[in-house]
C-alpha cells in the first residue's frame, strides 16, 4: 500500500495497492479499500472492479478520498 503519512480532515488524497495473480487467466476481480478506526470498527472506504492478467501484478488506485473524521486509522485493500 502506498498512502500518505498525514491527512487532514475533508482534504483530498490518494491511495495504491498493488495485487498479484498466479495460476489464473484473465479475471475480474472487486478490490474494496476498508478503514479500520482505533476501536476496531471496519468501514469500507470505496470499491472498485480491477481486471488482472495471467501471472501479472495490477495497481489499484483511489482517488479523491476524502475523511471526515478526526483520529488513527488503518486502511487495508482486499480482493473478493
Amino acid at each position: 500500500m502506498e498512502a500518505p503519512s498525514k491527512v487532514f480532515q475533508r482534504d483530498p488524497y490518494e491511495m495504491k495497492a498493488t495485487v498479484s495473480s498466479q495460476g489464473y487467466d484473465g479475471v475480474a476481480v472487486t478490490a474494496r479499500l476498508v478503514r479500520v478506526d482505533e476501536q476496531g470498527a471496519e468501514t469500507v472506504v470505496a470499491t472498485q472492479q480491477v481486471q488482472i492478467g495471467e501471472s501479472q501484478q495490477a495497481p489499484i488506485f483511489w482517488k479523491d478520498l476524502t475523511s471526515d473524521a478526526p483520529g488513527r486509522f488503518i486502511y487495508r485493500a482486499e480482493v473478493l
